[in-house]
């Protein structure tokens, strides 16, 4: 949960206004419901404000200023939310000051913050601690400054700062964990925007980066703009809701409802998979989001998913397969597209077009049926999507160090799924046109076959059996490992 501007007494005094009467009570409620909760901050002290309880000068600022902690001498400008000095983040006695000003609100429990952009309100050139200084040197310093903030506080908080708009990059990759995509106006012009600064952040390495679903700014909201915005936005890193004017789903429309909830269930299943996406851009600078393309207007997600968003009011659109492998339609992955050719797809309202690669190893966070993933008896197991290719390997990353090897082959009517060694329970459903004889199971070097359950029902209800699918084409299969390797092996029918 974010809490925006203005929940200060001015800016940025970083005590709570009036709305809060008890910051800490607050936190603990919200982290009792499993919510954590960041603040809104930028790097300017107010003499006038626009918001908020106080208009005039802040608490803070004349200490700031008697001991020298702006740039050019305190010199004021205005800004988006009044008039102010900025903070010089080249005076590293002026950073221990502002930590130690930040430390008054982040002492109450909340975990990271919203570094919102003051770079772009400073005059081309400006005098610092260190000389001269331009917009861009001036927004590095600051956005690594408040990352260190948390780095050296509370290593598990965060920053989220702003990647790329409209062609400007603001915070620096290495500073910036998660990022949004600037201010976008509600409407399909918005949602074209948002599209194409995901993409361009994402050629230049942002790695957790969403937009704001419905756009930021004020302004009359559609249910099928808000709809189709909501696929876009749970199908990247980071997603997110929030801004001025009516962003309540429930709100904008039944359709709307129904369809955010969807999408928000299944960007909360997809946390494993995208988080061991984030630990892998972290080591190796690819993205999350990759080939992304605004020609097409597509773009993989991690290694095994292909999204062609919705950017108009159409509902069907074309869709270019990268060559190479076979695609498999989300939606009916009976349907399966060769690489390497682009065909017109239809897109309804409330479907976005959504493709899953050949030799795809899809580890999920399960809780309930809503996406069909599984139900409420998958919650507390691991549960991998698989799409046997000739022969794949992924590495699930579940922790910084907690590395999970897994494999997929298919050799004719053979199919083997492997597991490297952990304590887990597993839930495997696998993409498979006709049903298996048999479903082997050797766990630790230890082989027997595992009992054939009768019916889904059945499958829930059991800690370990195979199940075939006759209606979608899938072997559920589940088990579990004490510290050992497993592998799943069957023949198909032919």
């Amino acid at each position: 949960m974010i809490i925006d501007s203005p929940w200060q007494t001015n800016y940025n005094t970083f005590l709570f206004n009036s709305d809060y009467p008890d910051p800490a009570g607050l936190v603990r409620d919200l982290h009792d419901r499993g919510i954590r909760v960041i603040l809104w901050v930028t790097g300017f002290i107010n003499t006038e404000s626009d918001d908020g309880p106080d208009s005039g000068k802040a608490s803070n600022y004349d200490e700031a200023h008697a001991a020298g902690y702006f740039v050019d001498a305190g010199r004021t400008v205005n800004w988006d939310k009044g008039r102010g000095s900025a903070i010089d983040f080249f005076n590293p006695d002026a950073v221990r000051w502002w930590y130690a000003q930040m430390d008054q609100a982040f002492a109450a429990g909340f975990d990271g913050w919203k570094v919102d952009s003051p770079e772009g309100n400073l005059p081309p050139q400006f005098q610092t601690a260190a000389g001269l200084k331009t917009e861009r040197e001036y927004g590095e310093a600051y956005y690594r400054a408040m990352y260190r903030y948390v780095v050296e506080r509370q290593p598990d908080a965060v920053t989220l700062a702003r990647a790329t708009d409209s062609g400007t990059t603001y915070a620096p990759v290495d500073a910036n964990p998660a990022g949004w995509s600037g201010d976008q106006n509600p409407g399909w012009a918005g949602l074209r925007e948002a599209f194409d600064d995901l993409a361009n952040s994402s050629k230049q390495g942002f790695s957790a980066i969403g937009s704001d679903i419905g756009g930021y700014r004020r302004g009359e909201r559609s249910e099928r703009v808000f709809m189709r915005w909501t696929q876009f936005g749970a199908l990247v890193p980071l997603m997110e809701n929030g801004g001025r004017g009516e962003h309540r789903p429930w709100l904008l429309g039944p359709r709307a409802l129904e369809n955010y909830r969807y999408y928000a269930t299944l960007h909360h299943e997809l946390v494993p998979y995208l988080y061991s996406a984030g630990i892998v851009a972290h080591r190796t600078g690819t993205p999350i989001i990759r080939n992304a393309d605004s020609d097409r207007n597509q773009y993989e997600l991690g290694p095994d998913f292909l999204v062609a968003p919705v950017l108009s009011e159409d509902q069907a659109r074309e869709v270019s397969f990268p060559p190479g492998t076979r695609w498999y339609d989300y939606w009916d992955d009976d349907l399966v597209q060769d690489g390497g050719r682009t065909i017109a797809v239809q897109a309804p309202e409330d479907r976005i077009p959504l493709y899953i690669r050949s030799g795809a190893i899809i580890p999920l966070q399960v809780e309930g049926s809503e996406t069909g993933h599984g139900d409420r008896s998958s919650s507390g197991r691991l549960t991998l999507l698989v799409y046997p290719g000739s022969d794949s390997t992924r590495e699930y990353h579940a922790g910084p160090d907690d590395t999970l090897l897994l494999q997929a082959r298919r050799e004719g009517s053979n199919v083997t799924v492997a597991t490297s060694s952990r304590s887990e329970l597993y839930t495997l459903r696998i993409k498979e046109p006709s049903g298996p004889v048999a479903v082997s199971l050797a766990r630790g070097g230890i082989e027997m076959r595992l009992p054939q359950l009768q019916s889904g029902q059945a499958l829930t209800g059991a800690e370990e059996g195979w199940y075939y699918d006759e209606d979608d084409h899938h072997v559920w299969v589940r088990f579990a490992t004490d510290q050992t390797d497993a592998q799943v092996t069957y023949t198909s029918r032919s």
